[in-house]
């Protein structure tokens, strides 16, 4: 609460946004076209589809989460290799 005192009234508003496009990936949504029109079925219902989160590439993420731990954790083991190298010296 302390830190929101410091925000303006405009920077409140742009948070509001992207607290809202966040939560839009959690929720069902419709497709709508270019022209606002909502995406249709056959009988002019609209299409509801699963949250756009469902659709997320889950195992692709996780293994690029992976593979830039293993790369974080050579680069710290270098760096640790290098410090006691220096260190000895």
């Amino acid at each position: 609460m302390h830190r929101i005192d410091d925000f303006s009234p405009r920077q409140i508003d742009g948070l509001s946004d992207q607290v809202h496009e966040i939560m839009s990936y959690f929720q069902p949504y419709t497709k709508i076209n270019e022209d606002g029109t909502p995406e249709t079925d056959n009988n002019d219902r609209p299409i509801v589809r699963q949250s756009k989160y469902r659709q997320l590439p889950i195992k692709e993420i996780n293994a690029l989460y992976n593979k830039i731990n293993t790369i974080n954790a050579y680069h710290q083991t270098q760096k640790n290799h290098l410090q006691k190298k220096m260190i000895n010296e």
